[in-house]
């Protein structure tokens, strides 16, 4: 079926079970169908401030990252390779029309929006890796031929190779191919929070009344209708003009006006709106407190919710990302001596106490040096040989080799006595 010159297919479940839950895609409006036949637009989601905010502080954080591959020496120590063909492409640019933070935050926003997320790998003549393209999730479909993947994208002629497809999905399933959005599986929570934010927009743009319906005991004439219609909706609403205005209505015996629904109050909209942002926190594994809901929140459970974002929330998807992206991009052959990993490093770039206490570490234990820790922090190069050594605190001693037991009188420095002194208080 081709609509405005693209062609749509539809997503096929391989197991009915998972049909259900499972979202299929009108490719061309987005529409988000489910097991009940009815539907919820996946756009209408970031219309919801807690869904935006997950969403965004999930896709930033992980797009701040730089991918980065690094070369596996013999005994297992790691350092960055500059010089392999993926560096630039990962760490920079993934292809000349996308730059590497949009590329990885287009990558995010697809996997927990749409439930996948797919980047075609494509190659020179010498099929030597060119350059990564996302594409759009609602124009690929995917067949399994005899046990063998194989991609398949609208505007694209031909079948897409297993291995030159990298796919991430957010939640796989057993026995089909594709992976749920988090969305399908928050639909309840995310069609009630955008029911009772409109329910409260409606309220306030009616002047805050009430629907209702007028009585009386002479009628209404046709025209009495009309005049009583449009002067209660000059009153009442916002875009009048005249809202809290005073309606004359003439003509009438013994009327009466009574109210229609529940109030706010009584409906608990705030209640459910808080407790919305609540229920969207849970379903994207984002402290509330990150969502900005500050009901709870205090200094110490603050500085705790960014930990938990890291190990929690950030690190299954990372972890996921480097898989999947070492599995296409590296040959297995290369796998031992090859790494692609995100620098996490940046995480702690906007916090200057953190990024100090954690290079204060790895200087003591003589990891890192002055002049390493000087390039990483966009400092100047320490000049003289000062900068390039490795120094490692003297606190912690080897209990079997004891500075006070040295016999040499420059190594032992605390007591500064000769070998004779120092062979009479051993014994």
């Amino acid at each position: 079926m081709k609509l405005f010159g693209y062609e749509i297919r539809k997503n096929e479940v391989l197991d009915k079970e998972f049909r259900s839950i499972y979202d299929t895609y009108e490719g061309v409006f987005g529409g988000l169908s489910y097991g009940t036949y009815t539907s919820f637009q996946a756009s209408k989601a970031l219309t919801l401030s807690a869904v935006y905010r997950a969403v965004n502080l999930i896709g930033d954080a992980i797009a701040s990252l730089q991918m980065k591959v690094y070369q596996v020496d013999k005994d297992g120590y790691k350092s960055e390779d500059y010089g392999h063909n993926l560096y630039s492409f990962l760490a920079y640019e993934p292809n000349p029309m996308m730059s590497r933070y949009d590329f990885f935050k287009m990558i995010i926003n697809s996997m927990l929006l749409r439930g996948n997320a797919y980047v075609k790998i494509n190659r020179d003549s010498n099929f030597n890796i060119s350059s990564l393209e996302f594409l759009n999730p609602d124009l690929v479909s995917i067949q399994s031929i005899k046990g063998d993947i194989k991609y398949i994208v609208s505007g694209i002629q031909g079948m897409i190779n297993n291995s030159d497809m990298v796919h991430i999905r957010n939640f796989p399933q057993v026995n089909t191919l594709y992976g749920i959005s988090t969305i399908s599986y928050a639909m309840n929570t995310l069609d009630i929070s955008y029911s009772s934010e409109k329910h409260a927009g409606n309220w306030f743009k009616g002047g805050a009344n009430s629907a209702a319906f007028l009585t009386a005991d002479n009628g209404f004439t046709k025209e009495q209708k009309v005049e009583i219609i449009a002067s209660l909706k000059n009153m009442s609403s916002t875009d009048t003009g005249n809202p809290n205005g005073v309606s004359v209505l003439g003509g009438l015996v013994n009327a009466k006006i009574q109210t229609m629904g529940v109030s706010p109050r009584d409906s608990q909209l705030l209640e459910t709106r808080a407790f919305n942002i609540l229920d969207i926190a849970r379903f994207f594994s984002v402290s509330p407190v990150l969502l900005f809901d500050n009901t709870k929140a205090t200094y110490a459970n603050s500085e705790h919710a960014q930990l938990d974002f890291l190990n929690t929330t950030l690190l299954p998807i990372i972890e996921k990302m480097e898989n999947e992206f070492v599995r296409k991009l590296i040959l297995p052959s290369k796998r031992v001596s090859t790494e692609i990993r995100f620098d996490l490093s940046n995480l702690l770039r906007a916090d200057m106490n953190s990024q100090a206490d954690y290079y204060t570490k790895l200087f003591s234990i003589g990891v890192m040096n002055a002049n390493q820790i000087a390039r990483n922090l966009n400092l100047p190069k320490i000049q003289g040989e000062g900068g390039d050594r490795y120094c490692i605190s003297t606190n912690l001693q080897d209990s079997n080799n004891l500075i006070v037991n040295q016999t040499n009188s420059i190594d032992n420095k605390v007591i500064g006595k000769t070998d004779t002194t120092t062979t009479t208080l051993k014994k």
